[in-house]
């Protein structure tokens, strides 16, 4: 199952990685939206991957860089600058980079970690996982609307560690 996991965790952050440089190099990085600036979602799918990747809310660091404002979405969010896409890119290869080590040490049996989680941690896989994907489904929509390429379809990862 961890293999599984990694390569299908793997996927979403290359497909997630392929919609932030589409939507940036069709300018919409800052672009207004009803819900969130585009860089904005990208961060916050990011960032619930990473905080749901870890052991515990007190395991969780954040990335560095990170302002408290940018994983909120909706009418909280209100944030002071955006981050360069080449940030937000590191951030993705990083939690990439992590998946095989940080999946392996989280039992799917055992409890979420997170108090406001009402599942078991197996349960949070795939809830992350589909998370990711509404996200970068979120992304690669606003592309094709500005009149860009499809977001890259990715199956699986096959040069994530696995």
């Amino acid at each position: 199952m961890s293999k599984a996991l990694v390569s299908q965790y793997g996927a979403g952050l290359l497909m997630l990685d392929d919609a932030l440089r589409k939507g940036q190099d069709l300018g919409l990085w800052i672009s207004p939206a009803p819900v969130a600036p585009f860089w904005q979602i990208g961060y916050h799918a990011l960032f619930y991957t990473d905080l749901y990747l870890c052991a515990d809310e007190r395991a969780f660091r954040p990335w560095p860089g990170h302002e408290p404002s940018w994983p909120r979405l909706g009418d909280l969010a209100v944030a002071a600058r955006a981050p360069e896409l080449a940030s937000l890119l590191e951030y993705t290869a990083a939690l990439r980079s992590s998946l095989t080590t940080r999946l392996s040490a989280l039992d799917p049996d055992s409890p979420a970690g997170f108090e406001w989680i009402p599942f078991n941690r197996g349960e949070l896989f795939i809830y992350t996982l589909r998370h990711l994907q509404h996200h970068t489904g979120q992304l690669a929509e606003r592309v094709r609307h500005a009149g860009g390429p499809p977001v890259s379809w990715v199956g699986l990862d096959l040069e994530s560690e696995v």
